[in-house]
C-alpha cells in the first residue's frame, strides 16, 4: 500500500508530475494517468472489493482499500489542493512581519536574489536547477520517508491510542466509537493472533527466577546449574507435565523453549501461574501453622530461602510488614514478585 501511494511511480508521484506540466497539467489528466497505472475497475454490486485501489468508468472518483478500511477519493480539484499555493497578498504581508522567524519563512525572493544564486551555482560547478515550492505530496512523501527511516533504524514499540468520544469532554464514553477504534486500529486482529500463537514469552534467566519457588515441590529441580538456565526450564515443564489436569503432551506442545526465550500459550500460563501460586502459599502455611494469615518477620527470611530465592529480604520485610511486625500472605507474594 505505501508503494502505490507513496512510492516510485504511486499515486503522489503521478499527482506531482501532473503539476510539472504546468497549464497542460489537469485533476483530469491525473485520474486518466492513475486509473491506468493502479486502478481496477469496481466489482458489481454486492461483491467484496479486493483491489487496493478501484475506479469506475465516467467517473471522477478512486476508492483506496486502506487498513482501516475503504476511503473514497473525489479526483476533481487534486492539482489546485496539491498546490497548497498561498495568496500572494498574504505572503507580502507576513514577510514584513515584525517577528523575525515569520519574517523569514515568508521572505519573497527577488529576480536579482534568484539570478545571483543561479549564477553562483553555476560558477561553483553546480547544474542551475529552478526550485520550485513543494506540494503538499511531496511533503508528506518526505515526512514518510523520514518516519519510515527511523522506524527501520529503531526498535519499534507500538502506543494504541484510543479517543473515548468525538466530542473531547471528558467523564464521556462512547462505547460504539471505542469499539471502532479498537477494530479498525488492528487491536482485536493483533490479540486474535497473538492468542493461536505464544503470546507469552520469557528468557531463559527471567523464566528461572520466576518460577524459582517451583523447588519447594520440584526438589529435582535443585541439582541443575545455576548456570544453566535452558536446562532448568526444560525441567520444569517435564516436571509440570506429570503433574497438570490435562495430559502432559498436550501441556508440552503449549511451550516451546527456544534457544534464548521460553514460549508458551494462555492455558499453559495459566497452568504455571497456578502452581507457582499454591507452592508460595504452601511454604507461607508451614509457617503459619496456626492459620490466621500472618507470619512473624523474622520467619519471612526462612520461607524465602525454602523457597530458592535469591537475595537478602532483610530491608524489603520493613516495607511489607504490618505495624505489628508480620506480614501478611498478600504482602508476602507482593515482596516475593519483587524479587524478580
Amino acid at each position: 500500500m505505501l508503494d502505490i501511494v507513496a512510492g516510485k511511480g504511486g499515486i503522489l508521484r503521478i499527482l506531482d508530475e501532473e503539476i510539472k506540466l504546468g497549464t497542460r497539467g489537469s485533476s483530469e489528466g491525473f485520474f486518466t494517468k492513475m486509473s491506468k497505472a493502479h486502478g481496477k475497475p469496481e466489482p458489481r454490486k454486492g461483491k467484496p472489493i479486493t483491489a487496493l485501489v478501484t475506479t469506475k468508468a465516467h467517473s471522477t472518483w478512486f476508492k483506496v482499500k486502506h487498513f482501516a478500511g475503504l476511503v473514497e477519493y473525489d479526483s476533481v480539484g487534486f492539482l489546485e489542493k496539491n498546490k497548497d499555493a498561498l495568496n500572494g497578498e498574504i505572503v507580502s504581508i507576513l514577510s514584513e512581519s515584525s517577528v523575525p522567524l515569520v519574517q523569514q519563512l515568508f521572505t519573497v525572493v527577488t529576480e536579482g536574489e534568484d539570478a545571483a544564486a543561479a549564477a553562483e551555482s553555476k560558477s561553483s560547478g553546480g547544474r542551475k536547477k529552478k526550485k520550485g515550492n513543494k506540494s503538499v505530496s511531496s511533503q508528506f512523501r518526505t515526512s514518510l520517508n523520514s518516519l519510515m527511516k527511523s522506524i527501520n533504524e529503531t526498535e519499534t514499540h507500538y502506543i494504541r491510542c484510543i479517543k473515548s468520544n468525538q466530542a473531547k469532554m471528558p467523564g464521556t464514553f462512547d462505547t460504539s466509537y471505542v469499539l471502532d477504534q479498537l477494530r479498525t486500529g488492528g487491536v482485536f486482529s493483533a490479540a486474535d493472533i497473538r492468542g493461536k500463537g505464544f503470546p507469552f514469552r520469557k528468557a531463559h534467566k527471567s523464566f528461572r527466577k520466576h518460577f524459582l519457588p517451583l523447588t519447594y515441590t520440584m526438589t529435582s529441580l535443585k541439582s541443575i546449574s545455576k548456570d544453566d538456565d535452558q536446562s532448568f526450564c526444560s525441567a520444569v515443564i517435564d516436571e509440570m507435565a506429570k503433574s497438570v489436569s490435562s495430559s502432559g503432551e498436550a501441556f508440552k506442545a503449549q511451550i516451546i523453549v527456544g534457544t534464548t526465550q521460553v514460549l508458551y500459550k494462555a492455558s499453559a500460563h495459566l497452568e504455571l501461574e497456578a502452581k507457582r501460586s499454591g507452592v508460595i502459599q504452601e511454604a507461607f502455611t508451614a509457617v503459619d501453622t496456626s492459620e490466621t494469615g500472618f507470619v512473624a518477620s523474622a520467619a519471612v527470611s526462612g520461607i524465602v530461602a525454602s523457597l530458592s530465592l535469591e537475595g537478602d529480604v532483610s530491608g524489603a520485610v520493613e516495607e511489607f510488614a504490618e505495624e505489628d511486625g508480620r506480614i501478611s500472605f498478600d504482602s508476602f507474594c507482593q515482596l516475593v514478585d519483587s524479587m524478580q
